[in-house]
């Protein structure tokens, strides 16, 4: 029994024994390391550096991509009717007009304008031409209302006539042509009545086919000038 207790105590001895062996051997290289760190602090001075605390305002920015756009964006858009029109000259793309352009009136862009002109001319001698035929028309009144009256005044010639010849010869055959000279005369005077109708008629529709024409010249004059001041505006300021 006591060499069992014996060895026992011997063992736990050894162990304790390791255990302070080991512990040392730690203190001692903590002791190593902190040693070689504190001989580096020695010969690399720390550096500090001071700031002086105020009270303000911290900006905060934050950087974003984007695309920028105009508040008040110009369209440029052509409003000359038809699909054919070209574009004979055009600024080159991203260039910056300057004050000194607008006041020598750079040209911009230039459509062509050689349809227009002959629309343009095609509507003046439309408008020529329905001019001319009222002038024509009016002559032709004219003319009509002078025959229209000199037929009145001879039929009124003719009937005094008849009256002065039936004074002189009554009986029962001056009678009868009595009454059919009446008869002519009405007759006369109809037709005189229904010519200068016509005439009067024929002079209102030719005003009026004159009226049409012109109103029509002219809002097809309006058009085409609404149309050169968009072509204008779509040129720019001419240099």
């Amino acid at each position: 029994m006591s060499d069992r207790a014996d060895t026992k105590r011997a063992g736990r001895r050894r162990l304790l024994l390791r255990r302070w062996l080991v512990a040392l051997a730690l203190l001692a290289v903590l002791g190593g390391v902190f040693t070689h760190l504190r001989g580096q602090d020695k010969k690399a001075p720390v550096r500090s550096t001071t700031y002086v605390v105020r009270r303000g305002t911290l900006p905060i920015t934050i950087v974003e991509g984007g695309s920028a756009e105009s508040l008040a964006p110009h369209k440029v858009v052509c409003e000359v009717k038809g699909n054919d029109t070209k574009i004979l000259f055009i600024v080159e793309e991203g260039y910056r007009i300057t004050r000194k352009d607008i006041e020598d009136r750079l040209l911009l862009v230039q459509l062509n304008a050689s349809e227009i002109e002959n629309r343009i001319t095609s509507q003046e001698i439309s408008y020529q031409n329905a001019k001319a035929a009222f002038s024509k028309a009016q002559q032709d009144y004219e003319v009509q209302e002078k025959q229209n009256e000199s037929d009145i005044d001879a039929a009124k010639r003719a009937v005094k006539f008849k009256a002065m010849d039936l004074q002189k010869y009554l009986g029962e055959d001056l009678a009868d042509e009595l009454i059919e000279e009446l008869r002519l005369r009405r007759a006369a005077e109809d037709a005189a009545q229904a010519a200068q109708n016509a005439a009067t008629a024929a002079r209102g529709a030719a005003q009026d086919a004159e009226d049409g024409e012109r109103a029509r010249v002219a809002e097809s004059m309006e058009e085409l000038r609404k149309e050169e001041e968009g072509a204008e505006e779509e040129r720019g300021p001419k240099g």
